[in-house]
């Protein structure tokens, strides 16, 4: 057991002194194999008895912790380069709007900065959260919520009946870049205007406060 946990060790460090030289070492398994194969070769030429070589045994024990050692480099060289995640985006920005009755027409915007996540990371799923309403007054439909990206010139249309709190699912920028600027709006139409001291107005108003996206996204496709 002292010999197995000796290759072991050893070839853990020389794996680790590879590893650095490679900028991500899933692109070379060759170069990984080729070092593993020499280092067998240097433990075949020190491993000697009067000049005679191991015994068959020690030389399966050492191919075998050499096999388990590649196995583990892979492993953990997937987890280290392939990965995926999720990031949530809040804004204390308000989405605003007020119409006269009969109009319909675009809130303010709400807009949300990603970054910090890798360079290559893609959208594998979005979410919009339109946070909670603060202010409602007079007969305001909510038509669909509108999202758009720095990463494509196209916006996407959401529907959406105006509820708040209410996770809106997206699909227009699935494989895009994850890093980038949001922005978020809403399309509503004045059915009526609000009624201050038993009197109806000409005007309607809706806000929405507190609302956030969730990126999810994953660097290896």
């Amino acid at each position: 057991m002292a010999y197995e946990l000796e290759v072991f060790s050893y070839l853990c460090v020389k794996m680790k002194k590879s590893e650095k030289s490679l900028s991500n070492p899933l692109k070379y398994p060759i170069n990984i194999i080729r070092n593993a194969a020499g280092w067998l070769l240097i433990f075949s030429n020190n491993f000697r008895i009067g000049g005679i070589f191991m015994s068959r045994n020690k030389f399966l024990k050492l191919m075998f912790s050499a096999v388990l050692i590649l196995t583990m480099v892979f492993t953990t060289t997937n987890a280290t380069y392939a990965a995926t995640g999720s990031k949530k985006v809040t804004s204390s920005g308000t989405m605003s709007i007020a119409l006269k009755t009969g109009q319909t027409g675009n809130s303010s915007e709400v807009v949300f900065i990603v970054s910090g996540l890798p360079t290559n990371a893609v959208i594998t799923k979005l979410e919009v959260n339109p946070g909670f309403i603060k202010y409602y007054a007079g007969g305001m439909l909510t038509n669909y919520l509108t999202l758009t990206s720095s990463n494509r010139s196209a916006s996407e249309k959401v529907t959406w009946g105006g509820a708040g709190n209410t996770t809106l699912k997206t699909s227009g920028f699935l494989a895009s870049r994850a890093n980038g600027t949001y922005t978020i709006s809403f399309n509503c139409t004045c059915l009526s205007g609000a009624i201050v001291n038993g009197m109806i107005l000409d005007v309607g108003g809706k806000t929405y406060s507190s609302p956030y996206i969730t990126i999810y996204w994953d660097d290896s496709l």
